[in-house]
């Protein structure tokens, strides 16, 4: 991979990250709270986590650093 296709997959890693975050938040702040929105937080929270990740390797990855 070229240097910036590495730049651009870290890019929208993080944009990927930020998008999910921000969903969390609204998930978070929701005031009518039952077990659909819980479930929902959970869900979020999954998947926020998975894109964190992604995001880690991706930066890694750029700064020359590979995950076993």
């Amino acid at each position: 991979m070229t240097q910036k296709v590495r730049a651009n997959k870290v890019l929208y890693s993080e944009k990927q990250f930020g998008s999910a975050l921000e969903s969390l938040g609204s998930a978070i702040r929701e005031p009518n709270f039952n077990e659909y929105v819980r479930d929902a937080i959970i869900q979020r929270f999954e998947y926020t986590y998975e894109t964190a990740w992604k995001a880690i390797k991706s930066v890694l990855s750029y700064q020359g650093l590979s995950s076993r």
